[in-house]
């Protein structure tokens, strides 16, 4: 049996507009120096782009860029920052399970031949897609 090619164009269209309208993954980033010296970035890893991109940091000063995934369903990112002797690695990253229930992860540790405080905090999450969120990581 032949469909007719007008509902064989519907039906792709369709289809292909549930893709079109799916919009990526957005974090937004703020990084706080709350050392006495520039925090240095050092890139590891990110699913998508950063706008602007991650770079030093001034001291006592902070920094925000956004985080475009290439998806709505999976996000993520590691990096580090460097003060002096100080250096914390930072990660953030979410993850739509089964039923589509989003589950964020968060890291911030220090890895610095001194001590830092490093800290992660995420300040605002969305349960709806694509699963924005805004995080926040400090060094001191």
């Amino acid at each position: 049996m032949k469909l007719p090619v007008l509902v064989v164009f519907s039906m792709v269209t369709l289809t292909f507009s549930g893709f079109a309208h799916a919009q990526n993954n957005v974090a937004t980033v703020t990084v706080d120096n709350q050392t006495d010296s520039t925090a240095q970035f050092t890139f590891e890893h990110l699913v998508g782009t950063a706008n602007p991109m991650f770079s030093a940091v001034q001291r006592k000063q902070a920094s925000t860029s956004k985080v475009t995934s290439y998806s709505p369903l999976v996000s993520g990112m590691r990096f580090t920052y460097t003060s002096g002797a100080k250096a914390c690695r930072f990660s953030a990253s979410h993850t739509s399970g089964t039923g589509n229930t989003p589950v964020w992860n968060k890291d911030a540790r220090s890895i610095g031949s001194s001590t830092a405080r490093c800290s992660v905090v995420l300040q605002r999450v969305s349960a709806q897609p694509p699963y924005d969120y805004t995080v926040k990581f400090t060094i001191q």
